[in-house]
């Protein structure tokens, strides 16, 4: 599944000492459902309220690609920058594969 792979290329690059030290990068995300959770419960590092969860994640594109990926009904929450780059992507993605 798409969480093992990220996992192994995150392990691959930690044996080649590629990982960069910076602190991550967090977001919200509101999800409803509860296998979602579970399959996104590596990136959780936080349950919130309303079904909210914080994430923690090294790689903005890797991140945003779990979630488009996953198919589940996830929005994100906060930051603002990192919701309106997400609707931004997925409406290239409409408009270069529309016929």
């Amino acid at each position: 599944d798409v969480i093992s792979s990220i996992r192994e290329i995150e392990i691959d690059k930690a044996e080649r000492g590629m990982l960069q030290l910076q602190l991550p990068y967090t977001a919200v995300l509101h999800i409803p459902d509860r296998t979602t959770v579970l399959e996104l419960r590596s990136l959780i590092t936080e349950d919130l309220p309303q079904k909210n969860y914080r994430c923690e994640f090294q790689s903005i594109e890797l991140f945003l690609g779990i979630l488009i990926s996953s198919g589940a009904n996830i929005k994100i929450v906060e930051p603002d920058w990192l919701r309106q780059k997400i609707v931004e992507l997925a409406k290239k993605a409409i408009e270069n594969n529309e016929e």
